[in-house]
């Protein structure tokens, strides 16, 4: 397989760009940051989302300041030490999302991922090629049922978790639907990983959880148990008294993180 990056170095940033022509556009990339503010997203103290209209097609920068917003503050020393001392984040999410694509998944074309320190402090951007489709909370493609939704939702997590991967943050919002292929494609991930067999089940039980209550919140219970009950029929896993459990876990954890 050849190699699907250039190096990237401009002005203490240090990492890969996806080729001559995108490592050309970002130049000094300082500058280009300061002369494209673009739209903003999302927008966290540790972190936020643009979206960037460039002569080569329209990107989403993600800019990583810390792991959380109690990290950037301080307040969480535990978070504050992992961004510090781990590896660059804008990388591993390159890495995970090169590893999709060549699995035959769906996800946005990673174009620049990049890392500068100040001192100690390390400072991550990732951009990626927008993929030019609603997300699955906004909208449902013409003629799916929330049922369907479900059923096409518990074969694509199957996959990709009999494929060895655990999304990041596997929910509505991170999910879009490709109309030529009829897959999902997966967005957000920068914590998608291939996690080792030890913690395999626990992280991808994790993305049902999250799944679930995304479903709960978008539609009924009824949508979100259908999707666990589709997903159980292909796993074999969760039992039909640990779909209970885990939809009940998965609105205690999210109502405690609310409080």
């Amino acid at each position: 397989m050849s190699q699907d990056f250039l190096p990237f170095h401009s002005h203490g940033w240090n990492g890969v760009v996806a080729d001559a022509p995108w490592a050309s556009l970002f130049g000094h990339f300082d500058q280009w940051l300061a002369s494209h503010p673009g739209e903003m997203v999302v927008h966290y103290d540790s972190r936020d989302v643009r979206k960037i209209s460039t002569d080569l097609g329209t990107v989403y920068l993600k800019d990583i300041r810390a792991l959380t917003d109690a990290g950037y503050h301080r307040r969480d020393l535990f978070s504050w030490g992992k961004w510090v001392f781990r590896g660059s984040r804008a990388r591993e999410t390159w890495d995970a999302s090169m590893d999709l694509l060549h699995r035959g998944f769906l996800c946005p074309q990673p174009i620049l991922a990049v890392r500068k320190r100040t001192g100690l402090i390390p400072r991550d951007i990732f951009v990626s090629l927008e993929l030019p489709l609603p997300n699955l909370w906004d909208s449902l493609p013409p003629g799916m049922t929330p049922e369907s939704l479900a059923e096409l939702l518990a074969e694509e997590i199957h996959q990709l978790h009999q494929a060895g991967f655990a999304h990041g943050d596997c929910i509505l919002r991170n999910l879009c639907y490709d109309f030529p292929s009829h897959r999902l494609a997966f967005l957000d991930n920068d914590r998608t990983w291939t996690p080792p067999a030890v913690v395999r089940k626990f992280q991808q039980k994790r993305n049902l959880a999250q799944m679930a209550y995304s479903l709960l919140k978008r539609f009924d219970e009824k949508v979100s148990l259908h999707f666990l009950e589709s997903y159980a029929k292909r796993g074999r896993w969760p039992s039909p008294q640990g779909i209970q459990t885990l939809l009940a876990n998965a609105i205690r954890r999210r109502n405690r993180k609310r409080r």
